[in-house]
């Protein structure tokens, strides 16, 4: 049975060196970030900056942001990103723009020393007010003490200043027991990739799609696979014109045909 966990509430002070452009937290420099956590009491969550504790695979750097949830800390508690003013710059020198330009997919890696399935949010605050969409993404059966790389679409939310993004892991309730979890490398990127001269991609519409995924050219294939952001395969079912998708989690999959095509979709 999934436990449930949930980052306590914690800040992390962020002094960025523009004010424009993609931007990248790696938690490298630990002079240039500080780590603090918010509760009501004992037990909470304590946050620290953290050496990488499995280099291998998609992260090999060396510093990461380290977790470690006190057993009986409530769930409602939950952290989040945000920036600090820094005397020797003015106020724009914080956060990152959230636009086409720039981008409005968020990348982050993370690694769980303690649970194979849970669910991951992240929640930015654009020009002041929170974006209540937030976006959400679930894993299971991961490996564990392994880095994995999740993407949130926030291509629904309006263009604006982000100076906090909330984190959240399974903000429905329980408390926490004394699990551990790693993040690293938040990362702004423009695109989802579904759209490259390298990509031999299906016909597919709507995308997004809430219920019904149709293909326009299903005739060409017989076996269709839907995967997560983790490569995981959710389903297998036989090449036709609709595709009932009403069932998976709001996030972003993949769908593979047994032709080697592949398209991302996003269900929302």
């Amino acid at each position: 049975m999934m436990k449930k966990l949930l980052l306590l509430v914690c800040i992390i002070t962020i002094y960025s060196t523009s004010s424009y452009g993609q931007y990248i937290l790696d938690f490298e420099d630990t002079s240039k970030f500080g780590a603090t956590q918010q509760s009501n009491g004992a037990p909470h969550t304590e946050v620290t900056a953290a050496t990488n504790p499995v280099k291998a695979g998609i992260n090999t750097s060396d510093n990461s942001l380290q977790f470690t949830e006190t057993a009986g800390a409530l769930y409602w508690e939950f952290g989040f990103l945000s920036n600090s003013p820094d005397p020797e710059m003015d106020g724009n020198s914080f956060g990152f723009a959230l636009n086409e330009t720039n981008g409005k997919i968020l990348k982050l890696k993370v690694l769980s020393v303690n649970e194979t399935d849970f669910e991951l949010k992240l929640q930015p605050y654009i020009n002041g007010a929170v974006y209540n969409g937030g976006a959400t993404q679930s894993l299971s059966s991961i490996n564990l003490n392994t880095w994995y790389e999740v993407t949130f679409d926030f291509s629904a939310a309006p263009d604006g200043w982000v100076p906090r993004v909330d984190v959240w892991f399974n903000p429905t309730g329980g408390t926490r027991d004394g699990d551990i979890f790693y993040i690293d490398d938040l990362a702004q990127v423009t695109t989802l990739g579904t759209k490259t001269k390298d990509y031999n991609s299906i016909n597919i519409h709507p995308n997004p799609v809430s219920n019904t995924l149709k293909i326009t050219d299903y005739q060409k294939y017989k076996h269709i696979t839907i995967h997560n952001l983790l490569g995981q395969e959710l389903k297998t079912l036989n090449s036709k014109r609709e595709i009932d998708v009403s069932d998976l989690k709001n996030g972003i999959y993949i769908l593979k045909t047994d032709t080697g095509n592949t398209s991302k979709f996003i269900k929302k």
